[in-house]
C-alpha cells in the first residue's frame, strides 16, 4: 500500500528488489467487477501486458487465475502442477465471506 499512487516504477523495483510489477485497479458496480491489471518491468519502466476484465462478481477467481497464469506465462515461470492446481482453486466458495475476509485485511 505504500507504493498506491506512485509513478516512477523503477524505483519501487529497486526498492523491493524485483523486476517487475504487477499494478492494476478493481471497480465493483452491483455484481459487475471491471479490473484493469498490467505488468511492468521496472528496470525499463515498460509494459509487457495489460488485461481488461469486466465480469459478474462471482468471477472473481477466475479473473485472477487468468491474471495469474498471464504474468506467469509472460515471465515465462516455469509453474509445478501444485501450483496449477493452487492458481485454479478458489480460495472459499462464499463471495459475502471473502469480501468481509478482504476488507478486515485492508483496514489496519
Amino acid at each position: 500500500m505504500q507504493y498506491r499512487g506512485k509513478q516512477d516504477t523503477h524505483e519501487i523495483g529497486k526498492a523491493l528488489h524485483v523486476s517487475h510489477v504487477l499494478e492494476g485497479s478493481a471497480r465493483k458496480t452491483g455484481a459487475w467487477l471491471h479490473i484493469n491489471a498490467q505488468l511492468i518491468d521496472t528496470r525499463t519502466d515498460t509494459h509487457v501486458w495489460a488485461g481488461q476484465y469486466d465480469r459478474d462478481l462471482k468471477d472473481v477467481f477466475a479473473i485472477q487465475s487468468e491474471i495469474a497464469h498471464k504474468v506467469a506465462e509472460q515471465l515465462h515461470a516455469k509453474i509445478s502442477s501444485a501450483e496449477k492446481v493452487a492458481i485454479q482453486r478458489p480460495p472459499t466458495a462464499d463471495l459475502s465471506a471473502f469480501e468481509l475476509y478482504t476488507r478486515a485485511n485492508n483496514c489496519c
